[in-house]
């Protein structure tokens, strides 16, 4: 084979692989059309869908108020003025019931701030009171000499500033002495017979009570009075008998 044959066989295979190539390239862009067309077809499909539902609304919407207005014209006048009457009567009763909830509020909300200012200092007086405990049994210890007397009179002109201060915050002391028991106000911590005082009556106060304005600050601990157990006729014979012969 010469050299002028070798370069033709050459030539011709460079031409076939040029060709197969550009027939693989359209295979491919062919291929990539078909893929791309059905998206193409839905989105388009989509689009007429849409428009189809958005007149359907359109055409439902009128059909609607058609009917509505035919309704309107069908009504009688004096039933639409009784519709609206009653509309109206509606909504005046919910303007009423709304009012009504707004002045309660009102109310309960200015009870509220009326009570956080009476009771703000409920707790600072709580822990006074056991001061002023203390102060009351300094005063009831017994002192002659010249310099518990003059103790006692300094710790009663703290007690009687103490107690101007309580007064003006509403604090007052609960009386108790020679007063009916009750649970409300008073605590009994225990009971004593007597003949003097009716029973269940306060007749020993072992600490105080107090109250701020018309709450109760700290219940009254009192001992209470209750009656002696009868004695028998015969018990009460023989201790005459006992009296007497003791005096003969």
């Amino acid at each position: 084979m010469t050299t002028k044959n070798k370069l033709d066989n050459q030539a011709v295979h460079v031409e076939l692989s040029k060709e197969s190539k550009e027939l693989q390239s359209s295979k491919k862009s062919s291929e990539d059309e078909t893929k791309d067309t059905p998206n193409n077809n839905e989105s388009v499909n989509n689009n007429d869908n849409k428009e189809k539902n958005d007149e359907n609304e359109k055409n439902d919407e009128n059909e609607k108020n058609e009917q509505d207005k035919k309704k309107a014209e069908d009504l009688d006048p004096k039933e639409i003025i009784k519709k609206k009457d009653k509309e109206i009567e509606e909504s005046k009763d919910r303007f009423l019931r709304l009012s009504a909830e707004f002045e309660n509020y009102k109310k309960r909300s200015r009870r509220e701030m009326n009570d956080f200012r009476r009771f703000a200092y409920e707790n600072v007086i709580k822990e006074l009171l056991p001061v002023v405990d203390n102060l009351e049994r300094a005063l009831a210890t017994p002192g002659d000499d010249e310099v518990c007397k003059g103790i006692a009179e300094g710790v009663n002109l703290t007690l009687k500033e103490t107690f101007k201060v309580f007064n003006k915050f509403g604090v007052t002391p609960i009386e108790a002495i020679h007063k009916p028991f009750d649970p409300l106000y008073h605590q009994a911590v225990g009971q004593q017979e007597s003949d003097e005082y009716p029973e269940n009556t306060i007749f020993h106060e072992i600490q105080k009570g107090y109250m701020i304005h018309d709450r109760l600050l700290r219940p009254t601990m009192a001992i209470v009075s209750k009656k002696p157990p009868k004695e028998d006729s015969n018990k009460k014979e023989e201790n005459l008998n006992n009296e007497e012969n003791i005096k003969e």
